[in-house]
């Protein structure tokens, strides 16, 4: 997941150099504009998002990653992971 490995940085937005009440997102490697939010969105960084994923394969029990990426410039990001038996999360069978 190496080109995951950026981060989404959160900055209030300004209007003639004042605050408005409106933030961007922005990837952390190049600067370019993400998309806008409210001041209650809180980012997900890629890496964080998939630890529960990390936690199934470092398990050992066949699990996988068939493919992972960013799309849109990195607003949208996606993995596809093989679990090759049903595994009971609390009371919730997947």
């Amino acid at each position: 997941m190496a080109a995951m490995d950026i981060t989404i940085d959160k900055f209030q937005l300004e209007y003639s150099g004042k605050p408005v009440n409106a933030y961007g997102l922005f990837r952390s490697d190049t600067g370019s504009f993400i998309h806008s939010c409210g001041s209650d969105y809180t980012v997900i960084q890629a890496t964080d998002a998939f630890e529960f994923v990390d936690s199934l394969i470092d398990v050992g029990n066949g699990c996988h990653y068939n493919s992972a990426g960013m799309l849109f410039d990195g607003q949208m990001i996606f993995c596809n992971v093989e679990i090759p038996e049903a595994i009971r999360i609390r009371e919730l069978m997947i």
